[in-house]
């Protein structure tokens, strides 16, 4: 093995430490995690009558598979073949698909040019996640979810896509298709744009033929429960009723006007850091990061249609508004990143602003704050301009070569 070989298997050993005590530090501390908490206790249910027909056969949440998806099939084979519980083999499933999407945000930094450590920090601020609609949902998932498993696959995979891996993003696609097919759809209409437009290779659409042939036999050979998924079960009114009651955030008419001036902030948001970062983005980025946040604000008026016109429960299209709220946090922080690099204070900290808001927002705008809530963003915010200062010392620095006759911008072992 030669010297760049080891050099380079050095390098990425060191991306993968961090990435992984970023995702154990995010898994652990902040934003943390949660069981039965939520919507897992819509999933364990079934997954435990799946396990055992025998019991919960009078819960009307266990009779009612999902179908459409590996989710209860991974899990199932995980409390198999290994002595993990339920708990822990979901647990270990939303460990490793929030590494990945981290990861994910990484390669996208680094495609846009940052440094390794603008990269990270990129990563670390959107793994951080911003809450779209209170509790119900989120950029990044408390519960271990199929929603959240199929978002982090595609931040991993417009990852790949920025870095050249159009294959490797497509199996990634695949692997959100077959965990929540809803919350995936966006990102194959995107890639099917892309590949038309031959900005990406259309190699990334292969893995999917696959996965839908997947998808279809799961649906078709789903056994024990007692009932079968209707994927296009219409709603009757005492059922949209109650629907509404329980569920009320999938429901556009529902929003208030708080919910739709903030995604409009947001969308506008993501729309002038796009702009602003128009040289960096290649094609690929371009079409991912652009088509990605206008399908999620597309979704609000296909959802009203679907759902409360037509009347089809399975189908939730709002939920991908949570799009555009993670993408103008992922690009905000690159805009701080870069106008760090070149010393534009004002600008840094305008930008920087941005996902400390998304994040805070809910929890500071209430009737009742807690003194944690206020604890937790002076420390976020005061990490944020540590940061930054301290990047803007090295770069501001001056560093002498032994052997050279000039002064150069940063040393040999800055990244």
């Amino acid at each position: 093995m030669n010297l760049s070989n080891a050099n380079e298997l050095r390098s990425t050993g060191i991306v993968c430490a961090f990435l992984l005590l970023l995702t154990g530090v995010g898994f652990v501390l902040f934003p943390g995690h949660t069981y039965l908490y939520s919507d897992s206790q819509i999933y364990v249910p079934i997954i435990e009558r799946l396990r055992n027909p025998l019991v919960l056969g009078n819960d009307i949440m266990a009779t009612r598979p999902f179908g459409f998806s590996i989710y209860d099939s991974v899990a199932i084979a995980l409390t198999t073949y290994t002595p993990l519980r339920l708990e822990h083999a979901l647990e270990l499933q939303q460990f490793i698909f929030r590494g990945l999407g981290a990861a994910g945000v990484f390669l996208i930094a680094l495609a846009m040019g940052a440094r390794t450590t603008g990269a990270f920090f990129i990563a670390a601020l959107v793994s951080i996640g911003v809450p779209v609609m209170g509790p119900s949902l989120g950029t990044v998932e408390s519960e271990p979810v199929p929603r959240g498993f199929a978002v982090a696959s595609m931040l991993f995979a417009v990852g790949l896509a920025a870095t050249g891996r159009f294959a490797w993003a497509g199996v990634m696609g695949s692997v959100a298709l077959l965990y929540h097919p809803i919350t995936a759809i966006p990102f194959w209409c995107v890639a099917l744009f892309a590949a038309a437009r031959k900005s990406v290779r259309p190699v990334i659409l292969i893995p999917l033929l696959p996965a839908v042939a997947l998808l279809l036999i799961l649906a078709h050979f789903h056994s024990g429960a007692a009932e079968t998924a209707d994927l296009f079960h219409r709603l009757d009114a005492p059922e949209a009723a109650f629907e509404r009651q329980i569920t009320p955030y999938i429901f556009v008419s529902e929003w208030g006007p708080k919910i739709l001036i903030e995604l409009g902030v947001q969308c506008a948001i993501a729309g002038l850091a796009l702009w602003r970062l128009r040289t960096k983005l290649d094609g690929v980025l371009r079409d991912f990061l652009s088509g990605l946040s206008v399908v999620g604000v597309l979704s609000i008026p296909v959802s009203y249609v679907v759902l409360e016109l037509g009347g089809f429960a399975q189908l939730q299209p709002s939920r991908a508004v949570l799009l555009p709220v993670l993408i103008s946090g992922l690009l905000a922080c690159a805009c701080a990143v870069f106008a760090a690099d070149r010393g534009a204070w004002i600008e840094t900290l305008a930008w920087v602003s941005v996902p400390i808001v998304e994040v805070t927002e809910p929890k500071l705008i209430t009737f009742f704050v807690e003194a944690r809530s206020i604890a937790w963003t002076a420390a976020l915010l005061a990490a944020m301009l540590i940061c930054f200062w301290l990047a803007g010392e090295r770069a501001a620095r001056h560093w002498w070569w032994p052997g050279c006759c000039r002064w150069s911008r940063s040393p040999p072992w800055a990244w």
